[in-house]
């Protein structure tokens, strides 16, 4: 699934938007940029249960992890829980 057209991000915007989602570090070669958007997601967005739930925005690691995992990539993600 290729990543949705309005991704259209430099890699030192992505880098700041990295930072901005709790400093997200990510390795690897053409890594995928983060989402800010369900939408981003190529989901369509009247059938996510996601929204239903009222999550508005995916959570820092998930707005990076989900295009890599969409893309096949393998991910290991290590995130802070509540």
């Amino acid at each position: 699934m290729s990543p949705s057209p309005d991704i259209t991000v430099t890699k030192e915007e992505a880098d700041l938007l990295c930072l901005e989602l709790d400093s997200i570090k990510m390795r690897g070669v053409d890594c995928s940029k983060p989402v800010i958007k369900w939408s981003h997601c190529g989901l369509l967005a009247n059938y996510l249960v996601i929204k239903k739930l009222n999550h508005t925005v995916p959570t820092s690691i998930q707005a990076q992890a989900i295009p890599a995992i969409m893309s096949g990539r393998d991910v290991i993600g290590v995130a802070e829980t509540g």
